[in-house]
């Protein structure tokens, strides 16, 4: 019975990252755009699996709220009422995880001279600035993904501060171009060092913007 439990389990966990991979894959795609000033934008991840977790909690409330009140029959009637508990319970845990996936908002804003940076969720709202001038580079790293059972390669270009917590991503893409671009654009925007961060070459980023930018020809 265990053995049968734990691959029952597996199994269970396999569909869900499936799934989950499944409706997370476009916020892969996302850009603050260079060619405005202020730019902005926003990053909302997953809001197709966060509605259908919150769909899943509602119909195990919808089961187990009746049981509990006396109008219906015990979801697991071999549980009794522990198991019409145990559903309540599962149905309160998948709402709240939906609306937390629902409710997440990362919203990044740059205007002349500061960078400024919201984050919305159920608990509240966050938020913090900083001045531009402290950004000294706009990096481009790969990193591997999974996607529909394959290995692929997510591009992902930030905006260096030596500080990781003030770093910000400007634009993530599967597009090797489009990341080129974004980062070029950036860089020439801003006036601040282009980086290309290799695997393993970790420290690139500080040498790199270290350094003094050429002097416009």
């Amino acid at each position: 019975m265990t053995s049968e439990l734990v691959a029952g389990l597996a199994g269970w966990s396999m569909l869900m990252a499936r799934i989950r991979s499944a409706f997370t894959a476009p916020a892969l795609e996302w850009r603050v755009d260079p060619g405005r000033r202020p730019a902005a934008g926003a990053r909302r991840d997953g809001q197709p699996i966060g509605a259908l977790t919150l769909i899943i909690g509602m119909l195990w409330l919808a089961v187990a709220l009746p049981a509990l009140l006396g109008g219906g029959a015990f979801p697991i009637a071999e549980l009794g009422r522990g198991g019409a508990w145990a559903s309540l319970g599962i149905g309160i845990a998948f709402v709240l995880w939906g609306l937390r996936i629902l409710l997440r908002r990362h919203t990044i804003r740059i205007g002349h001279d500061r960078v400024e940076v919201t984050i919305r969720g159920i608990a509240g709202t966050t938020s913090w600035s900083e001045p531009l001038a402290n950004y000294r580079g706009t990096v481009w790293r790969s990193e591997p993904i999974y996607r529909r059972d394959r290995r692929q390669t997510l591009h992902l270009v930030d905006l260096w501060h030596e500080d990781p917590s003030r770093t910000v991503t400007l634009l993530s893409s599967m597009s090797e171009v489009a990341a080129r671009d974004a980062w070029q654009a950036w860089a020439q925007s801003l006036g601040i060092a282009a980086i290309r961060l290799h695997e393993g070459d970790e420290a690139a980023p500080a040498r790199e913007a270290a350094k003094p930018l050429p002097s416009p020809q």
